[in-house]
């Protein structure tokens, strides 16, 4: 077990069966496209936009109906395994909830804990990027697998390097 970053007062730990974990908030991300592949800032979200770093067929992902999460960049600088586009988990500790996510965003330096509006309805938790989430640290856990590509709800993504 070895810590990576240490970001917002979260340990980011490196397990020895190579994958990582981190209890953290939930801030909700409404970034990326809708359906028809348009920006779509539907909540009127000040921090939305238009691009996700992971692209998946040629384009941006869709905030409400793809569960991804959002890592600062010392997650990905932290291993060496690609980390956009790897499995992702996220386990709501208040109501139980667990879903399957992928790794398909790159936030802020010093920020973490962060789900897209679908992952956060996968949860149970509310998902309105204005109001929702979950501000307790201690109540998301987040689990990734860097160099696994994801599988979420039979969807298939590719590791890219960031």
């Amino acid at each position: 077990m070895k810590i990576i970053a240490t970001i917002e007062g979260r340990d980011v730990i490196l397990l020895e069966d190579g994958h990582l974990s981190w209890l953290a908030k939930a801030a909700i991300d409404s970034d990326g496209v809708d359906a028809a592949g348009q920006p779509n800032n539907i909540y009127h979200d000040p921090y939305y936009q238009p691009e996700t770093s992971l692209r998946h067929n040629g384009q941006s992902l869709n905030a409400l109906s793809e569960s991804y999460i959002v890592v600062p960049p010392a997650v990905i600088k932290g291993v060496l395994p690609v980390v956009l586009g790897c499995q992702a988990r996220v386990h709501n500790r208040v109501t139980g909830k667990i879903t399957e996510a992928v790794v398909g965003d790159i936030g802020p330096h010093a920020k973490i804990g962060e789900i897209s509006i679908h992952c956060a309805e996968e949860v149970g938790m509310p998902s309105n990027p204005n109001n929702g989430g979950e501000d307790n640290p201690d109540m998301v856990l987040y689990e990734i697998w860097p160099g696994t590509p994801a599988v979420v709800n039979g969807v298939q993504y590719s590791l890219q390097p960031s």
